[in-house]
């Protein structure tokens, strides 16, 4: 192309996580990142309280993870009754 266009082959985006108090709509954890970054590594950092409402992609797979917010009582089988 003349003129100085370039054109750019790299692929860019960013993901915007955000943590809210449901009940209020009050964000209380907001993390940029890139696009390419994998999402399991937010929820390493944060801890949820239990019966959290958690929005993720299908195609997030984490064994380890959902183990551990199971143990924690965020993530539940959607069959049991709530205690």
């Amino acid at each position: 192309m003349s003129g100085g266009t370039e054109i750019r082959q790299e692929k860019g985006g960013m993901k915007v996580h955000t943590v809210m108090k449901y009940h209020v709509g009050v964000p209380m954890v907001v993390q940029l990142t890139s696009a390419a970054k994998h999402d399991h590594y937010l929820l390493k950092e944060v801890h949820l309280p239990k019966d959290s409402t958690l929005a993720m992609d299908r195609g997030y797979v984490d064994i380890a993870q959902f183990q551990r917010l199971t143990e924690e009582g965020v993530l539940r089988d959607q069959n049991e009754e709530k205690p």
